[in-house]
């Protein structure tokens, strides 16, 4: 199930759920909850994803500013996402103009596609890319840490095995 990292710890806290991938944002890093343990898988940079036919588009890289006048795809406020982007574009000196809010990737890259928009997406979720997006490389990429997190007093062997094999993938995807 695809939550927010906040809604993933309560799930985890809950008994809803063993394990919970979550991200963090450097902008506003978050200590641990209370009985909850968490590692480090990988660090994931933001691109900038762009229509095609966008002037930038071919450029390998770019700073964040260069697309201050471009109407951007945000997540919707409130969440981890949406605050690391506009953290971003805050310090790369400009407030994104939001034409469109979505917390699903897909769609925000299908509205990138459209010429609608551009959007900061995460370089794990740009998997099967449409031909009619690419991604901007940023001179200061913005970049989130992606962990994972168990209760503390779980010492079952299955999520002890969970927590190993995705330390394992994440480290192979890093390498990539």
């Amino acid at each position: 199930m695809a939550q927010d990292p906040e809604q993933s710890v309560v799930a985890l806290k809950r008994h809803e759920v063993d394990v919970a991938v979550i991200h963090r944002s450097p902008f506003e890093p978050q200590a641990a909850e209370p009985g909850v343990a968490e590692r480090q898988l990988l660090r994931d940079e933001l691109r900038l994803a762009v229509a095609r036919e966008h002037p930038l588009a071919s450029t390998r890289r770019a700073s964040l500013e260069s697309f201050a006048d471009d109407a951007w795809v945000l997540a919707p406020r409130g969440t981890q996402a949406h605050a690391l982007a506009s953290r971003a574009c805050r310090v790369a000196g400009f407030t994104p103009d939001a034409a469109y809010t979505t917390d699903n990737t897909l769609l925000a890259l299908r509205l990138v596609a459209a010429g609608l928009g551009v959007a900061l997406v995460p370089t794990l979720a740009v998997a099967g890319l449409s031909e009619q997006v690419a991604l901007v490389s940023l001179d200061v990429p913005p970049a989130r840490a992606v962990l994972v997190a168990w209760r503390e007093d779980d010492d079952s062997e299955a999520v002890a095995l969970i927590i190993d094999l995705m330390a394992r993938e994440a480290k192979r995807v890093g390498k990539r």
